[in-house]
């Protein structure tokens, strides 16, 4: 639309920001428009001929290679931005390249050392600007540079500044929100102020007889008003208790559900650590004896060893049961991906997607939890379904999981609240409230089940 009105206006020009923004917006949701508006930027530099322009544009050639994983390119296309920007003296276009080949040296070459040159160079540039996003990350950025150097000291003292600085700009964007609220306060105030002094000259300006119809017109409009208010004051009191009765049954339900999980973990580390450990340790006194005593390795020390197995087996698999080992070990998405080959047959086919960056973990209640959830929703579709496929995707977007289960099965009516209930639907929507996020389920008769499943991920 602004690209639109600025063409309906003649508002573009060459170097216009609008280009930047729609590159920004193409390049970050990986669409191949981003290239269209990165080359009409670049011709735009070129006919202005302005080296800022030009260091800008170049930077732009940086970010589209090293996400689109073409390294060399963008290592060439960020050498010219920087020649460019220290063409123009532009302090702010240096800092972002020498930035940007920080983190080229940092995560391409794994030269961490020339990494952490470069952002120590880039600081040296501008040593006014202190507190920013800019100098954050960058201090971020040195931390990591010197741990992986083996530098502790150095990464803890820059990872505090990086600490530091949010928490002052933090602290800024309270202090304006304040200032704000303050503001519209007395503007406010003072809008009242006149209203009542405009009511006040108009009251004066009417003769007795008026005065006396507006009394006698606000004695009965007081009278209903009063009225109504009584009511609602009377209906918000019934619909707090309802809320707070609401709020308790929810917290109780809650409770009981944190309670099962602490349970299942606490239960599953006593099975593994405990008594696994002592069913290994008697198998192993009684094959010391055996071997010390061969004459005497009759039956039912044979037996005794098959039982001794077999009970060590049954703690093994109830304790991986409640806590999948993978969980514990390597994180939420490997252990989804095992749970759908588990549960894989000629049947029913589970069918996984990811699109979170590899590798990454969350805190462990969090990860139990989205497990736990996902693993009755699973088994809803085992039971009830009657499904040839089953998918579930997996995406990380501003802060949020979010999953997405799929299934082809013979649908259900959604609209029938003792059916959801029969399906454990009230359950997981608990435990996803709980966790501060939605869940929408779409399904139709023998039309399949859609549920879309938003959580916000915790820091």
């Amino acid at each position: 639309r602004s690209l639109s009105l600025g063409r309906k206006h003649k508002l573009l020009n060459s170097n216009s920001f609008i280009y930047q923004r729609l590159f920004k917006v193409h390049i970050l949701t990986d669409s191949d428009s981003a290239f269209y508006y990165m080359e009409k930027i670049m011709k735009g530099a070129r006919e202005l001929d302005d080296p800022n322009e030009l260091a800008f544009s170049y930077n732009n050639y940086y970010s589209y290679y090293i996400m689109n994983k073409k390294p060399t390119l963008a290592r060439k296309y960020l050498d010219s931005s920087m020649f460019y920007a220290e063409k123009a003296n532009n302090i702010r276009q240096i800092c972002t390249a020498l930035s940007n080949l920080g983190y080229y040296y940092l995560v391409v070459e794994k030269n961490y050392k020339k990494g952490v040159e470069q952002y120590l160079k880039s600081l040296k540039t501008n040593p006014k600007d202190t507190i920013s996003q800019e100098v954050g990350d960058t201090y971020l950025n040195l931390s990591y540079g010197y741990e992986m150097m083996g530098d502790y000291k150095n990464a803890i003292t820059y990872m505090n500044k990086y600490f530091h600085v949010n928490e002052t700009i933090y602290e800024d964007n309270i202090k304006r929100a304040i200032s704000d609220v303050e503001t519209k306060y007395k503007i406010e105030k003072i809008e009242n102020e006149n209203k009542e002094k405009q009511r006040l000259l108009e009251e004066k300006q009417k003769n007795n007889q008026k005065i006396i119809l507006i009394f006698i017109a606000l004695f009965a409009f007081s009278t209903i008003l009063f009225y109504f208010f009584y009511q609602n004051l009377k209906l918000k009191q019934k619909n707090r208790f309802i809320e707070l009765d609401r709020q308790i049954k929810q917290n109780i339900i809650n409770a009981t559900i944190d309670g099962q999980e602490i349970e299942r973990k606490n239960i599953a580390t006593i099975l593994h650590d405990s008594i696994s450990a002592l069913l290994s340790s008697a198998g192993l006194h009684l094959s010391a004896y055996a071997a010390k005593n061969p004459t005497e390795n009759s039956e039912e020390i044979q037996k005794t060893r098959a039982i001794l197995k077999e009970a060590h087996d049954n703690v093994r698999d109830l304790s991986h049961e409640l806590i999948p080992p993978l969980l514990a070990k390597f994180g939420l998405f490997h252990a989804l991906q095992d749970l759908c080959e588990k549960n894989s047959n000629s049947i029913l086919q589970f069918e996984y997607s990811s699109y979170v960056p590899q590798g990454r973990r969350y805190n462990e209640e969090f990860e139990m939890r989205v497990y736990f959830i996902t693993a009755e929703l699973f088994n809803n579709i085992i039971k009830h379904s009657k499904a040839s496929k089953a998918y579930i995707t997996l995406e990380e977007n501003n802060k949020q999981l979010l999953l997405t289960i799929e299934d082809d099965g013979k649908g259900f009516d959604t609209s029938k609240e003792l059916l959801s209930d029969g399906f454990g639907l009230t359950q997981i929507k608990s435990r996803i409230k709980h966790l501060k996020g939605t869940i929408s389920i779409n399904s139709k008769i023998n039309a399949g089940t859609l549920i879309y499943i938003k959580l916000q991920i915790p820091k």
